[in-house]
């Protein structure tokens, strides 16, 4: 199946990529690991590439001999695990700030 999707798919891929670069332009590692905000973004893209990246070999045979190595099971757990660690940051923040 071939149309629109994939074009989308790559799309968001795309987009999602450009956000994350630009918002850790001019950061350094130390300024990037103090700001929690710019991290939760850069995750959440992180994220939309995931789940596009899941879905985008669905719609092209070539794109899916391509991701054979890299299931979607797999693509689709790193992407709960980065979200999952991201919580648990900004729940150690909090109840340090708490405190």
């Amino acid at each position: 199946m071939k149309g629109p999707w994939l074009t989308d798919y790559l799309g968001r891929m795309q987009v999602a990529a450009s956000d994350a670069c630009s918002f850790v332009e001019g950061l350094d590692q130390a300024d990037f690991l103090d700001d929690k905000r710019t991290q939760s973004a850069v995750v959440m893209s992180l994220i939309v590439i995931g789940e596009a990246a899941t879905k985008a070999p669905r719609f092209n045979h070539k794109l899916h001999r391509l991701t054979l190595p890299c299931t979607n099971r797999t693509l689709r757990g790193a992407a709960i695990q980065i979200a999952m660690l991201d919580s648990k940051q900004h729940a150690s923040a909090s109840a340090k700030a708490t405190r």
